[in-house]
């Protein structure tokens, strides 16, 4: 409902962008950056410091000694082969651009990285508002602050500049129906192949896009709808060949690399993932005020119905405002801990669904962005995983087509708006709401993903302290740093920051004795421990190591792993 607004000028588009940036820019600082919300954001890091420094993608872990089988790996879902192990090579070219913007600008050059995707990602969907004949700063600001879009600004993952690709792919998709010109389709293969390279989803907005192109195209410009669809199909398979020969150059072997554990079969599968990836509150935890996040898409909702038929101004406002109650009752009590669903951070796409229309199919524009985005969301909600993307803020998974789906959405609700609030003072009030809700979610991501980030530096800063604890663990002539042993999968990654200050084994609990035993056979003085079941895990190092101190970890952390340090008896 951010259309609701009558007045906002439209000012030139870059100067939109320029403000945009600045905000963002503004912002970042307050995140705390460093840390990780999703493992994949240290693998990416480590990846891309290991190119700065040791110009190859392989990391030698220094406890290879100690692990000949790699079953204790501190870095277990990695692409590897006969030749190694690499963090994260499945997608070469986002450490490549990490690598790029670390030498520029260090660690905040990895996050000036997304941020430059998510300005570039409203500037795209501004272009696509021109094409489709709405709004083009509207949609840049819906684009850039009011879709999970924000929030990947200043997280370590490459979804805000695939979706950058995927809407400048949408608006060439669009020009070379109206003439395929051998640039046009170029510019377009050049683009999805961007996308793919990123993320692996922008494989299933191709196919959006080829479907969309032959559905609008067929038949008036067919020649035009086939060449643009051959074009955006093949762009994918071409950047899959090509990352899978790489993957045979760098580890030996062109497999897929290996994926965190996970069920997708099952009929209720895409049930469930929808529910996990647009509706639930969020995946660390129930709690009970995720009721008050059910009540606001309820709201928005009615307010979107409202908005169908004229003479409902009061209705929408009421609505308005209580979503507007809901969301802040949520993120002003609930723990800051990221929001999965999709519906509830992006309320405008929320409510363009329930206030769509025949009217947003007339124009030949519109109904290919339409068709493409309903393709892609479909192909996503049938082969994600059910629990989603880990944790998330909006369904990560979703977010190449978010600048596409920006601007559809203003189409929808700029029509609503003038059938139900034509009154100039149901205008403002509609709009203040809506702006005061897209404000609410924003803070809550940040206050979100400065949590997250928070909770990660404070466990790196205790074992960093225990560790002092630990020095020289094989003696005065071997590596100094300290050995850490972890039972808590994918902390490594998350400590990313730090990985480099330690000597890191990341056994199951059920292997851990047996790693003890490795260990100290290789004359471990000191080690320390981050446990995931302190009870279960110190007794099965007791044969070969005794606690010796636990440092204070700083209250509230979660979650709380113990932080040990061991001794040799």
């Amino acid at each position: 409902m951010l259309a609701a607004g009558r007045d906002i000028r439209e000012r030139p588009v870059w100067l939109h962008a320029l403000v945009l940036a600045v905000l963002l820019l503004a912002i970042l600082p307050f995140t705390r950056m460093g840390g990780a919300l999703i493992s994949d954001e240290g693998s990416a890091a480590l990846q891309a410091r290991t190119l700065n420094r040791d110009g190859t993608w392989i990391l030698h872990q220094p406890l290879a000694r100690i692990d000949p089988q790699d079953r204790a790996d501190p870095l277990p879902y990695v692409e590897a082969g006969p030749k190694g192990r690499a963090p994260y090579a499945k997608h070469p070219l986002y450490p490549l651009l990490l690598a790029g913007a670390s030498r520029l600008a260090g660690n905040t050059g990895y996050y000036l990285l997304s941020l430059a995707g998510t300005v570039l990602a409203a500037i795209g969907a501004a272009a696509l508002a021109r094409r489709i004949g709405t709004r083009p700063a509207l949609s840049l600001w819906v684009a850039g602050v009011g879709t999970p879009l924000f929030f990947y600004a200043f997280v370590l993952q490459a979804h805000s500049l695939g979706a950058a690709a995927a809407v400048a792919a949408m608006v060439g998709a669009l020009a070379a129906l109206e003439k395929p010109t051998i640039p046009r389709l170029v510019a377009i293969f050049g683009l999805i192949a961007f996308a793919a390279a990123l993320r692996s989803e922008a494989d299933l907005f191709a196919g959006g896009v080829a479907i969309g192109a032959l559905v609008v195209g067929w038949k008036g410009r067919r020649g035009a709808a086939v060449a643009v669809a051959v074009v955006a199909a093949a762009a994918p398979i071409v950047v899959r060949l090509v990352e899978r020969e790489f993957l045979i150059r760098v580890v030996g072997s062109g497999a897929a690399a290996v994926s965190a554990p996970g069920k997708r079969s099952g009929l209720t599968t895409p049930i469930r993932g929808f529910y996990s990836t647009w509706l639930a509150p969020t995946n660390q935890g129930n709690f009970r005020l995720g009721v008050a996040l059910a009540i606001a898409l309820g709201l928005v909702a009615g307010a979107a119905l409202a908005a169908r038929r004229p003479g409902r101004a009061s209705v929408v406002v009421a609505c308005l405002g209580g979503a507007l109650v809901a969301y802040v009752s949520w993120f002003v009590k609930a723990p800051a801990v990221p929001v999965d669903g999709l519906a509830i951070v992006f309320p405008a796409g929320w409510a363009a669904i329930w206030a769509f229309g025949r009217s947003e199919l007339e124009r030949p524009a519109s109904r290919f962005a339409v068709v493409a985005l309903v393709v892609f969301v479909l192909a996503v909600v049938l082969t994600q995983y059910p629990e989603g993307g880990g944790p998330e803020w909006g369904g990560r998974y979703f977010l190449v087509g978010l600048a596409v789906a920006a601007p559809v959405a203003i189409v929808v609700l700029v029509r609503v708006r003038g059938q139900s609030l034509a009154v100039a003072s149901a205008s403002r009030a509609a709009l203040a709401l809506c702006v005061m809700i897209a404000v609410v979610i924003a803070w809550g991501g940040v206050r979100a993903l400065r949590q997250t980030h928070a909770n990660s530096k404070e466990l790196l800063a205790v074992v960093e302290k225990a560790g002092r604890s630990a020095p020289s663990p094989f003696g005065p002539h071997a590596d100094r740093r300290p050995v850490v042993v972890t039972t808590v999968p994918l902390i490594p990654q998350l400590l990313w920051e730090g990985y480099d200050r330690f000597q890191w084994l990341a056994p199951s609990s059920q292997d851990l004795a047996e790693y003890g035993q490795r260990l100290a056979a290789a004359g471990t003085a000191r080690l320390v421990l981050i446990a995931a079941d302190a009870p279960k895990d110190v007794p099965s190092l007791a044969p070969w190591y005794r606690e010796l101190a636990r440092p204070e970890q700083p209250p509230g952390t979660i979650p709380p792993y113990p932080v040990i340090v061991m001794e040799r008896r």
